[in-house]
């Protein structure tokens, strides 16, 4: 079941290298977290524009 639904605001600061967002990332459980099509959709966006290549998938593992 998931408990945690993230926002693309704590995704990009954690690929940011912000360590609060980082910390809070690490202290979730992976199975049970996950992110909305259209979170993934605006991290794409986003690393579309750097030219950076990053699997992002619905469910963290």
């Amino acid at each position: 079941m998931i408990d945690s639904l993230l926002d693309s605001v704590i995704l990009i600061d954690h690929f940011n290298n912000i360590r609060k967002a980082t910390r809070f990332l690490a202290d979730l459980n992976p199975n049970n977290t996950a992110i909305s099509v259209i979170t993934r959709a605006e991290l794409l966006v986003g690393f579309e524009k750097k030219h950076t290549f990053v699997r992002i998938p619905y469910q963290l593992p």
